[in-house]
């Protein structure tokens, strides 16, 4: 992916803002999951959705990372956090089995527990060739403020978590976007990543939300300008 230069908008986390990033996560589960259902998110699901239980759940990650590599970063403006990003390693358990599809028992990206859509977390074989690239790193976490440019923090989210993946050796990264969410679709095109053949669904209220991998090759560290 090319990027321009991150800019200071964007800062490491801190467990202060947890409570802000809890109320955007919750904020974007209730959006993509109405845009995977194609309908209102049931009464019985959106209660479950709760932006203080995230942000207990960030508070705990941001403060005790289970290590060095696993980031929160957020976009601000002024001194509100209007995004945030969390990416990590790509644990052994998380990659891809032989059959394209998600690994079974694989570790829950770090604090993100709490937002794991509610039903089942059932990995679906997908009908596209299985994936052949390996990846280093995932993108657990992406989401801003709805009363924000999404294409426009999102993008220096992104640039952020890449320049510092980069910088660590990695040479790609997954995320994973709900079917359906034609906004996150765009904006992952737009930023270079393409769908990698894997995919993974859950129940939710009375229907089923459906998520696909999507993949990009992480470019040179953009240059510091003075």
């Amino acid at each position: 992916m090319s990027r321009a230069p991150s800019v200071s908008l964007v800062r490491p986390a801190s467990p202060a803002d947890a409570p802000r990033i809890g109320e955007i996560h919750a904020a974007g589960m209730l959006r993509q999951l109405g845009a995977g259902l194609g309908r209102v998110v049931p009464a019985e699901v959106s209660r479950l959705i709760d932006s203080a239980q995230f942000a207990s759940g960030w508070h705990e990650s941001i403060e005790n990372p289970p290590s060095a590599k696993h980031r929160v970063l957020v976009a601000l403006d002024g001194e509100k956090v209007v995004g945030f990003v969390a990416f990590a390693p790509v644990d052994d358990g998380a990659r891809p089995d032989a059959e394209g599809s998600p690994t079974p028992g694989g570790p829950p990206p770090s604090g993100t527990g709490e937002a794991t859509p509610p039903g089942r977390d059932e990995p679906l074989t997908s009908p596209e060739a299985p994936s052949t690239s390996s990846v280093d790193a995932e993108i657990l976490a992406l989401e801003v403020d709805p009363a924000y440019p999404s294409d426009v923090q999102g993008a220096r989210l992104l640039n952020a978590c890449a320049d510092i993946l980069a910088l660590s050796g990695a040479s790609s990264m997954r995320t994973w976007a709900v079917r359906g969410d034609e906004l996150r679709q765009h904006f992952l095109t737009e930023s270079g990543f393409a769908v990698e053949g894997l995919r993974r669904g859950y129940l939710v209220g009375d229907g089923e939300v459906v998520e696909d991998a999507w993949w990009a090759e992480i470019g040179d560290p953009a240059p510091e300008h003075s």
